[in-house]
């Protein structure tokens, strides 16, 4: 969290940790709150007050890594809240086959996402072919009908894992997976309230509140979003954008370069000045007195 509130304080985006436990007036003060990598469930009385919130218009991003616990990825404790708001979060890991998108040999490790959604954080990339880094991920799934948008999704050679007892014999290259097709990595939507105060995510009642689920939070990694060949950042400062309702976020940003830190002594000093001040102009001189030597004869 500290590199991507560091990265986008440069575009006048203010980040601050809040404590764990839910105010609904300090949710109130914030523009959009960001749930990274949670590794307990949420009580149903939490998860009860992202949806008020979300519902009071409300901004919401979940990066909700894959929990394991006795060979079982365990829930999160949002499944429900946010089934009632078209996005559904799957209890399982996502394989990649596709070596071509694997950086190592274990399809368990990191992998690269290259297939867009066609949403308002994502359609820019949609056909650039340009990698997302994302590490052990779950499933995300926008339910048909329900106006949430699939974002970031696999080759069409990817897989899921529930069982996790088979992971050795997936490493094996024997794993029992599912069928091989397209995963969904991310899920966003806006949430619309109807008279009745009851939400739907279609295009009736009032637009309020917004949501992003991504099932992986090592994507906002410092390593990743550091890396100008990679759209992570791009992803990050898309959705904080969306989220927020900031258009200038979701443009193309210009390319990050990676700045090293520059370390000169008095003695490094003293050098740097004398070749610039005494030894290049010397050099200059001389050179056009040869020249003027030269054209002279």
């Amino acid at each position: 969290m500290l590199a991507l509130r560091d990265d986008l304080e440069r575009d006048n985006v203010h980040m601050e940790s809040v404590p764990f436990g839910l105010s609904q007036n300090l949710l109130e003060q914030c523009d959009a709150v960001f749930v990274i990598g949670p590794t307990r469930a949420f009580s149903k009385s939490e998860a009860e007050a992202f949806a008020e919130y979300l519902r009071d218009g409300g901004n919401l991003l979940f990066a909700l890594d894959p929990v394991i616990l006795r060979q079982r990825v365990m829930p999160t404790g949002l499944e429900e809240m946010l089934k009632g708001f078209g996005i559904d979060v799957a209890d399982n890991i996502v394989v990649e086959h596709d070596e071509s998108l694997l950086p190592q040999k274990s399809p368990l490790e990191r992998f690269f996402v290259t297939h867009y959604g066609t949403h308002p954080a994502t359609q820019e990339l949609i056909g650039s072919n340009a990698p997302l880094v994302m590490h052990q991920a779950r499933e995300i799934n926008a339910e048909e009908g329900s106006g949430a948008i699939s974002i970031l999704q696999t080759s069409t050679k990817a897989s899921t894992l529930s069982d996790l007892q088979a992971l050795n014999t997936l490493l094996e290259g024997k794993a029992t997976t599912k069928a091989a097709r397209s995963v969904s990595l991310a899920a966003a939507t806006t949430v619309y309230v109807n008279a009745a105060h009851g939400e739907n995510n279609g295009t009736k009642g009032v637009a309020k509140g917004r949501v992003a689920v991504v099932g992986d939070s090592d994507f906002l990694s410092s390593s990743y979003l550091d890396a100008p060949e990679l759209t992570n950042f791009y992803i990050a400062s898309a959705l904080t954008g969306w989220l927020s309702q900031r258009e200038s976020l979701i443009s193309i940003p210009p390319k990050k370069i990676n700045r090293a830190q520059l370390d000169l002594s008095v003695a490094d000093l003293d050098v740097l000045w004398w070749r610039v001040v005494v030894l290049l102009p010397s050099f200059s001189l001389l050179l056009g007195l040869l020249v003027w030597w030269r054209r002279r004869a």
